[in-house]
């Protein structure tokens, strides 16, 4: 059994509260405030189309071209080749900057749970230059506040 505690330890913690508490809860209040350099987010819409036609269930990847603190950011394209882009979460809105933009899309591939099934079995029908950072052609000035883009046009 832990007997009494005494006098002098409960003064240091008392004299602790009253000097440092304070000042941890001003520094997880100012944490918790909004920057205005940090909390400009922006909204991107666009269209991806490959070899003229609408590009269906597409990934869209926008990759920082030069400040990774912007994140990466990723949509699928619907029927019509769209895609949208606002906050992935409201730790990773979208920020304004220069982004390189690359695009996917798998389709084949087997049920992994069989002989021979999996990804060997697949196949990206978008040709590899954009699908890498280096080498994609596609890229987007994103800036505060809505932004519609170009239509992305890729070909074969």
């Amino acid at each position: 059994m832990i007997g009494p505690v005494p006098i002098s330890i409960r003064v240091q913690l008392m004299n602790w509260r009253r000097t440092y508490a304070p000042a941890l809860l001003a520094a997880f209040l100012a944490g918790c405030g909004s920057n205005s350099s940090t909390s400009t987010t922006a909204e991107v819409t666009g269209t991806v189309t490959l070899d003229g036609k609408p590009l269906e269930n597409a990934e869209v990847q926008f990759v920082p071209k030069s400040d990774p603190a912007l994140g990466l950011h990723v949509a699928k394209t619907d029927s019509s080749g769209r895609f949208k882009i606002t906050q992935d979460s409201p730790t990773n809105p979208v920020k304004p900057g220069t982004y390189a933009v690359l695009v996917s899309k798998v389709i084949g591939g087997n049920d992994p749970s069989q002989p021979g099934g999996g990804m060997d079995a697949q196949k990206n029908e978008v040709p590899a230059v954009y699908q890498d950072r280096n080498k994609t052609p596609l890229s987007a000035d994103v800036r505060e506040g809505s932004n519609t883009l170009q239509p992305f046009q890729i070909t074969r």
